[in-house]
């Protein structure tokens, strides 16, 4: 990719609408070594390619209605962060059986996030190594579905990414904050179709109850 940014993942995404292939394989679910274009990036893929295939496999087991997109696993920077530390990044498909409902991007967006949301950062997180090394400063979290538009007689894809440093995750992960209170402290951002809209105001209560993955 020309850019190692989620700018242009996320485009991506809402670009190719029909959806991801279901079931693939970690060599194409897993952004390979020479598409990371950022040294440090490159170097994190690379010493960590094994949590990347056991994330990859653990996604398959335990959440098989998912698919990861190509090459949606791996490390990025965050817009804005030029000099930044770069992300673990999952990027997701949704159920196309069982889209989020809502009358709006943002009650379809605030719907995926408090159904997957929880689940899937606490799989972020369980790379332990990963966690722990101070050159990734966080994570980053694409959930995309396919929205009630068509265009070109397509359904168009939406996309919801949150990125959230180590410190907000894991205390979001381990029930410390709520789901409001996590996002307040990320960098939340969505798509519909190619159009990146304001940033999203999702409704979520901090006193719900978190839904994780079966195993």
């Amino acid at each position: 990719m020309a850019r190692d940014g989620l700018a242009a993942l996320a485009l991506a995404a809402v670009l190719a609408a029909a959806g991801a292939a279901p079931g693939l394989a970690a060599e194409e679910a897993i952004l390979p070594l020479d598409a990371h274009t950022v040294p440090d990036a490159r170097a994190l893929a690379g010493e960590y390619a094994g949590e990347l295939r056991a994330l990859n496999a653990g996604l398959a087991r335990c959440a098989p209605e998912l698919d990861v997109q190509r090459h949606g696993i791996g490390f990025r920077r965050p817009r804005g962060s030029a000099g930044g530390p770069p992300y673990l990044t999952l990027w997701v498909w949704l159920d196309p059986e069982r889209p989020p409902r809502g009358p709006t991007l943002t009650s379809r967006a605030s719907a995926a996030f408090g159904r997957y949301g929880h689940g899937l950062f606490a799989r972020l997180l369980d790379r332990s190594p990963v966690f722990a090394d101070s050159r990734v400063g966080g994570y980053s979290l694409v959930l995309t579905w396919l929205g009630p538009t068509e265009r070109g007689g397509r359904l168009v894809g939406e996309s919801l990414a949150v990125f959230a440093d180590k410190l907000a995750t894991a205390n979001f992960v381990h029930d410390t904050i709520g789901p409001a209170t996590f996002l307040a402290r990320a960098e939340v951002r969505a798509f519909d179709g190619e159009t990146e809209l304001p940033p999203p105001a999702l409704v979520l209560d901090d006193g719900a109850a978190p839904a994780g993955l079966p195993c």
